[in-house]
């Protein structure tokens, strides 16, 4: 799979702009402000139909503007695949080669991206919520019914927790029917636990020795920190376990009105020489840590999926010493679709840059500096 155009009209400060890509290395420069990564976070939009930076699209619309639209050609395989987005300040329209999407299901996945920015690194130094978003994420682009059944699990929870004030304030409350809710959200939630922990495990096939090329220290993996304590990651043991601890902490939860267990309490951490990366580690160490995790992502696509994602690289250069620069551009195979984006030439390597389609963005609008050589 590989972008060919994309076409952007009215996308944050870009008013219409128009980039044809080559098949491997793609490089955008220009200086802070001059929307290199708008392009970057509109290839994301095309894959994920959510920005990776905004948390509503409005957000996406030029000042002044009404709407937005973002045309791309994709080739698969051998054909010309068409995604046309319309997003207006009421609604967000997605079609493929004419067609609406209906359900997103069907269509997150289709396109996977794998993107690192500067600010990655903060998916190890904050919260939960921040690193449960980034693994949902990329199971996301995996498993259709994750992605479903996540959304399912969050309506069910929603459910449960107004249900939960409800009956603080009315002890009368039919319990039937919370007791259907329950039962319906530990179904979801199974599912949901052992998608994670055999997602985190694949990744961790791959984690280390990617981190020992990069940074020459295998030591490096990512583990799973369920809310409850799971042992075995079978239907009927997890099934058990949340029963168990909702029968316990039912008054619990009528006091605080919300559910205290389950799989949107969960967190996983990276650990470098069985330390926890949080805590003991620099930030240099903490920037290749999650470089890995992206690598790991993608060689996952590659090898188990054989899908060849987009590579997102957003000012990452920038962050990195020249070493860990060429031994990341050789980890990603010459066959797979780069963009990245830089201040400027001067922290990329020149045999990178003879090699690669390169873009100036300037004011807003963008010209080809040089044509690059494509496989």
């Amino acid at each position: 799979m590989k972008i060919k155009q994309i076409k952007l009209i009215n996308f944050r400060n870009l008013e219409n702009v128009e980039l044809n890509f080559i098949n491997n290395i793609n490089i955008i420069i220009g200086g802070n402000g001059a929307g290199k990564t708008n392009i970057l976070e509109a290839v994301y939009l095309n894959s994920l139909t959510k920005s990776f930076r905004a948390n509503n699209d409005i957000e996406l619309i030029k000042f002044n503007k009404d709407f937005l639209t973002i045309k791309t050609i994709i080739k698969e395989n051998s054909y010309n695949e068409k995604v046309l987005y319309n997003i207006d300040k009421i609604s967000k329209k997605i079609y493929l080669n004419s067609n609406k999407i209906t359900k997103l299901s069907e269509y997150i996945g289709k396109y996977p991206v794998v993107i690192s920015t500067p600010e990655d690194v903060l998916m190890i130094k904050t919260s939960p919520s921040n690193r449960r978003d980034v693994l949902n994420i990329s199971i996301c682009q995996f498993n259709k019914e994750y992605f479903k059944t996540l959304n399912e699990y969050n309506k069910l929870l929603k459910l449960r927790n107004d249900y939960l004030k409800r009956i603080l304030v009315n002890s009368n409350s039919d319990m039937k029917y919370f007791e259907i809710i329950t039962t319906k959200l530990i179904e979801k939630a199974i599912y949901i636990y052992i998608e994670r922990n055999k997602y985190i495990n694949s990744i961790n096939s791959y984690l280390g020795s990617i981190f020992e090329h990069i940074c020459l220290n295998k030591n490096l993996i990512l583990k799973y920190s369920p809310n409850v304590d799971i042992t075995e990651y079978d239907d009927e043991n997890i099934s058990k376990i949340l029963q168990k601890k909702f029968k316990r902490d039912f008054n619990k939860e009528i006091s605080l009105g919300m559910t205290i267990s389950g799989p949107h309490r969960d967190d996983f951490n990276f650990y470098l020489d069985n330390k926890d990366m949080k805590f003991y580690s620099s930030e240099g160490q903490k920037k290749m840590a999650v470089i890995s995790y992206k690598l790991a992502e993608m060689k996952l696509f590659q090898e188990q999926e054989d899908k060849k994602p987009i590579i997102l690289l957003d000012d990452l250069f920038s962050e990195l010493d020249i070493k860990n620069k060429n031994r990341l551009v050789k980890y990603i195979p010459e066959d797979m679709q780069v963009i990245i984006t830089s201040n400027d030439l001067k922290g990329i390597n020149k045999s990178i840059r003879d090699n690669a389609k390169i873009f100036k963005i300037k004011d807003s609008e963008v010209r080809v500096i040089n044509n690059g050589r494509s496989n």
